[in-house]
């Protein structure tokens, strides 16, 4: 897979979570790992619709274990704490460390 547009993220976001993203940033986490080298991550940052809302959506292209790459969307709340925080989170629900 190439690395996708924001506008091709945005639409992935509106498809998983049914809200249009109004607009958006990308961002650059990087991740340490234990025992490895940090790794880069290039993040979407969405805004979401509604006029205090202070939620937004973030997507990301990530390699899987089988090689492959698959878009990964979650929703930023106000109770997280970092950018890195989300993208840590993803991964351990996906089985890995």
């Amino acid at each position: 897979m190439s690395e996708p547009s924001k506008s091709h993220l945005a639409a992935v976001v509106e498809q998983r979570y049914g809200l249009a993203p109004t607009r958006g940033e990308e961002v650059h986490v990087l991740l340490d790992r234990q025992g490895d080298r940090p790794v880069e991550r290039v993040v979407q940052v969405f805004d979401l619709p509604g006029k205090a809302s202070p939620y937004r959506a973030l997507a990301w292209v990530e390699r899987t274990p089988g090689g492959r790459d698959r878009i990964v969307t979650r929703i930023h709340g106000p109770d997280w704490r970092s950018n890195e925080a989300v993208l840590r989170s993803a991964r351990l629900r996906d089985g890995e460390t």
